[in-house]
């Protein structure tokens, strides 16, 4: 049985239209200047050099699809041979990061009684109602397509998923696109392993990208930005948050790079807010809170 893909999928070095080959969830999409991408659980690595992925992350993606109950011999033989034509591969793990709570979607359990337990629950409340993910679902519309960048473990993917037409979640890890996508409508929300430097879709096919806490993430941000504008509408929104606005340069307070870089890609802000918490919740007696800053940008 065929699986459904999103409609628009391109090749992420030259931007031409995929051919599918087969017709389950394991297979290729065709590039015909560029070959090959694998497509594994229905899933496609639409990423520059896929047999560097799938060398690389090879023992992780199968842990993950194993995890997920998704492993198969025709997924495992498509990782083996794009694997196969990478001569000394350097195997990694998926560089996730989460908190047990944000995978397992569990209550966070009371704070350690003492001295700041009613400061932290105050904390918690204005946390959750006040958060940098909250202020960027509020400001997508409704009846949208949406690309998700870097999801994590999918707790604003749920929440995306309920308010649009359809949602493209894209993030270099498998194991965060299978996490992010299990609470959601797999008719409604597409995960695919991607480059957020090389958004692979077709111009102006998406209405809104949001990209939570990852910007700062990135190696050549600017690479971002131009991506973001070429997928999106013309009257399309990019909405982002990061704890880190100076993008890695401790001299500059004022966010005027993140900002510089969105304007020369041809986006312009349109709202913005800064000091929103972040608070992550490891245990009774463990926490991290940032600040985060969010920008919702308009093409010009």
């Amino acid at each position: 049985m065929s699986l459904p893909l999103p409609k628009n999928l391109v090749c992420p070095s030259c931007s031409r239209k995929l051919k599918r080959e087969g017709r389950g969830p394991d297979g290729v999409l065709i590039c015909a200047e560029c070959g090959p991408y694998p497509l594994v659980a229905g899933i496609p690595v639409l990423i520059a050099r896929p047999q560097d992925w799938c060398a690389t992350y090879f023992d992780s993606a199968v842990s993950t699809l194993a995890e997920h109950n998704r492993i198969s011999p025709s997924g495992l033989a498509v990782l083996s041979a794009f694997r196969a034509h990478v001569s000394h591969p350097s195997a990694e793990v998926f560089a996730d990061d989460w908190t047990a709570a944000e995978v397992t979607r569990e209550p966070d359990e009371a704070w350690l009684q003492g001295p700041a337990f009613d400061a932290l629950s105050e904390l918690s409340a204005v946390a959750a109602d006040q958060s940098p993910a909250e202020w960027l679902l509020h400001r997508v519309p409704r009846g949208k397509r949406v690309l998700e960048v870097g999801p994590g473990a999918g707790l604003l993917t749920e929440k995306l998923a309920a308010i649009s037409k359809q949602v493209i979640v894209g993030d270099t890890s498998l194991r965060a696109l299978m996490n992010s996508v299990r609470f959601s409508p797999p008719n409604k929300v597409f995960p695919i392993v991607m480059s957020a430097e090389a958004i692979p879709l077709s111009n102006k096919s998406v209405d809104v990208v949001v990209a939570e806490n990852v910007v700062d993430l990135l190696s050549t941000p600017a690479d971002f930005f131009e991506s973001a504008a070429s997928c999106l509408t013309a009257d399309g929104t990019l909405l982002i948050s990061t704890p880190d606005p100076s993008l890695g340069d401790p001299a500059d307070q004022s966010a005027m790079q993140l900002l510089q870089l969105a304007s020369a890609a041809g986006f312009t802000p349109t709202e913005q807010h800064d000091g929103l918490p972040w608070l992550r919740r490891h245990s009774a007696r463990r926490a991290e809170l940032y600040l985060v800053k969010t920008v919702a940008f308009a093409k010009r």
